[in-house]
């Protein structure tokens, strides 16, 4: 029982003890010790059973974890020819005891590498302390804010262990360690662990994290590379120059074995053009191509990579500034080369004013999605309104859809408590207030129940500012003792008004005080009994006080009446 590996581009051979085999990089603690330094210290333990002529394999809970043909393992049982990935390093496992040449060894374990390189992902980051990218191996990687992690991230809502992405099955995943905070895929809340594809956006807490595979260097990139001088002759007299050169080299001897052609470039375009016009990007993309091949022509070839990328349901939103760059440069390529394609040339500039709006479209979401994740109204409202200005016909359509709907429901509970607190306040009522916030809400409101309960109670501010009017205009002249005038505003407040109670108190003070000056008119001119008549529904501490006086008055004229009758002067004149 051995373990086959290559360190130093020399093979070399472990063989299992009986017991528990301990690899990693640490040479105090382990049996087989890896110069890797993506290898833990205490890597993975091989258990071997002499008598069940069994061995395990066990991850000991390593940085990095451990793969076995290509598949991510906790712990299994080995099998023979199984190759073990310990980090960048490969272990072949064999029960056979027989010589393997160096050549053997090269070719079991470079069978990935003569496939060609892999593209491995990476992940474009944007939080608090900016933009970068971080590639990704085969490898778990943590992410937090806590310095343990393999990628630190700032921003709120993030845990300090929050998230961590792995391989497993031939794909990448993402896995939410802090249930509390969540974490998003394409605006969706993950419940558990979830596969990865190219330009995912992975949302924690604040901060953005894009999904991507490295593109090959497309023509699109060497062609924006060449110089402005280069860049039209290729596009417009390049295939003629390929004409003209093999002509000038066998004009002297036999006929070159290629085909000539006397196609010109604006009917090898149109076909493809045709194609792009009916959104059958595929069949542009496989016309140009085979073209391109054909004829040998870079602006057929240009037009072949950029052909697949106008569909922008597609199209990854990193891409665009490239894809905006290339259609420019196609456009000039038409202007100059092929004036008498006007449907083409009408068609690309279209299409450069839809990448443009859809660059909007991409910043407006991007912007609208941070400030939603504020807890302040107003960058809640900002965000709102970013997301209503991306039109339907974008890919972030629907994302800024889900977005608006949960943003909207927070907007509307908080301008509602706003505006009602205002309706209200029966202290201090601020009835143009009340009705400007409920005016605002009704922009967050769909036409449902909601909405007409809100225009029923902007009526009812409407009317309420109007009554208040009448109502401080009557406490004015109530103050100035004016109280015919007081009376007659008090009286014009209807009675559904919120005002109609105060203004009925002070109808009903005044009406007592015009009694309480009647009494004391009549008290003057002698008539203290009809004056009594007049206070008797009157429990004001004035009217009180005039009763009292009253009387008192009529009882010592009556003592004084008696006495006279008795005449008994002095006592009469006593009282």
């Amino acid at each position: 029982m051995r373990l086959i590996y290559k360190e130093g581009g020399r093979s070399h051979s472990y063989y299992l003890k009986k017991g528990v085999n301990i690899i990693g990089r640490s040479p105090k603690r382990c049996d087989l010790v890896l110069f890797d330094s993506s290898v833990s210290k205490q890597h993975v333990e091989v258990h071997y059973n002499k008598k069940r002529h069994e061995v395990i394999i066990k991850d000991l809970g390593s940085s990095n974890g451990t793969l076995l043909n290509g598949q991510k393992i906790r712990e299994v049982v080995l099998a023979e020819g199984d190759v073990i990935q310990i980090g960048q390093t490969k272990l072949l496992f064999t029960e056979k005891d027989e010589d393997i040449t160096e050549t053997d060894v090269n070719e079991l374990f470079d069978d990935e590498e003569l496939k060609g390189p892999v593209l491995r992902p990476f992940l474009f980051i944007e939080d608090d302390e900016g933009e970068r990218t971080f590639p990704l191996g085969l490898e778990n990687i943590t992410i937090g804010h806590k310095s343990g992690n393999d990628i630190i991230v700032r921003g709120k809502g993030v845990s300090r262990f929050h998230g961590e992405i792995y391989f497993d099955n031939n794909r990448w995943w993402i896995k939410d360690i802090k249930k509390k905070n969540g974490t998003l895929v394409n605006d969706q809340k993950i419940e558990e662990d979830h596969p990865l594809s190219d330009g995912d956006v992975i949302q924690i807490g604040s901060v953005f994290l894009t999904f991507q595979f490295p593109k090959e260097d497309t023509l699109i990139n060497r062609f924006m590379a060449l110089e402005n001088k280069v860049k039209i002759p290729i596009l417009v007299v390049g295939g003629f120059m390929i004409i003209f050169f093999f002509f000038f080299i066998f004009s002297s001897g036999p006929p070159p074995k290629v085909k000539k052609t006397k196609v010109s470039l604006s009917k090898l375009v149109k076909p493809g053009v045709d194609f792009l016009i009916q959104k059958e990007y595929d069949k542009a993309e496989k016309y140009f191509r085979k073209k391109s091949l054909e004829y040998n022509n870079e602006l057929l070839e240009l037009l072949a990579k950029v052909s697949p990328q106008l569909d922008f349901s597609k199209i990854n939103p990193q891409n665009l500034t490239v894809l905006e760059k290339a259609l420019q440069e196609i456009i000039k390529a038409f202007q100059k080369g092929l004036p008498e394609e006007e449907k083409g040339l009408s068609f690309f500039k279209k299409q450069l004013e839809a990448v443009n709006t859809e660059k909007e479209n991409f910043f407006r979401f991007k912007e609208a999605k941070k400030l939603s994740e504020s807890f302040d109204l107003e960058k809640l409202k900002e965000a709102y309104w970013k997301l209503n200005k991306i039109s339907p016909t974008s890919r972030f359509f629907e994302m800024a859809k889900r977005i608006k709907t949960r943003i909207e429901g927070t907007i509307y509970e908080r301008l509602r408590r706003e505006a009602d607190y205002l309706f209200e306040n029966t202290i201090n009522p601020n009835w143009q207030a009340a009705y400007d916030k409920y005016h605002e809400l009704l922009k967050y409101t769909r036409e449902t129940v909601k909405a007409v309960e809100i225009r029923r109670r902007m009526k009812i501010c409407l009317k309420n500012k109007k009554d208040q009017e009448k109502f401080n205009q009557a406490e004015t002249y109530y103050e100035n003792e004016d109280l015919e005038m007081a009376l007659r505003y008090y009286s014009e407040i209807p009675e559904d008004s919120f005002y109609y109670q105060k203004a009925l108190d002070r109808i009903q003070e005044i009406e007592k005080y015009n009694l309480i000056s009647k009494a004391e008119s009549l008290y003057n001119q002698g008539e203290g009994e009809r004056a009594l008549e007049k206070l008797v529904p009157l429990q004001s501490i004035k009217a009180t006080m005039l009763r009292r006086k009253i009387e008192r008055v009529l009882k010592y004229m009556n003592l004084a009446e008696k006495a006279i009758s008795l005449k008994d002067f002095g006592k009469a004149v006593k009282n």
